[in-house]
C-alpha cells in the first residue's frame, strides 16, 4: 500500500474498502456539518473547521456551491431515493447467489438434478 503502513496483501482490498467507505460517510458528515447548516458561504466561512487550512476550505465551498455540481448531486440523490431494492448483499452478484443457493438446495435435498 505504502510505506507508512505494512498492511499483508491479502487484506490489502478489505483495508482499501473500508478506508473508501469511511471516508465517503466523514465527506457527507462535514459537508452537513460546514455547508448545509448554514445559508450562506460568509457564515460558513465563519464558522469553519479551523485544523482545515483556509485555501482547502475555500475550494470546498467553490465547488459545493458551483451550480454544475450541486445539479450532479441532487440528480443522484434522486436515483438513488427512486430504487425499490436496494443492493446489499455485498461484492456477490444477485444471479451468482442465486445459483449457489440452487446448489446447495440440490445437495441438501439430495437431489440428483441440476436447475438454473
Amino acid at each position: 500500500m505504502g510505506e507508512k503502513y505494512d498492511v499483508p496483501d491479502a487484506a490489502k482490498k478489505w483495508v482499501l474498502k473500508s478506508i473508501g467507505e469511511l471516508y465517503k460517510v466523514h465527506k457527507c458528515r462535514f459537508k452537513k456539518k460546514y455547508f448545509y447548516q448554514f445559508k450562506d458561504n460568509k457564515t460558513r466561512w465563519k464558522n469553519r473547521p479551523k485544523d482545515i487550512p483556509e485555501a482547502d476550505f475555500s475550494q470546498l465551498l467553490r465547488l459545493w456551491s458551483n451550480k454544475d455540481v450541486a445539479k450532479r448531486c441532487l440528480r443522484a440523490k434522486e436515483s438513488r431515493m427512486s430504487q425499490k431494492n436496494m443492493h446489499t448483499v455485498g461484492p456477490k452478484s444477485f444471479a451468482r447467489i442465486r445459483e449457489e443457493m440452487v446448489i446447495y438446495f440440490c445437495f441438501a435435498c439430495d437431489l440428483t438434478f441440476y436447475v438454473v
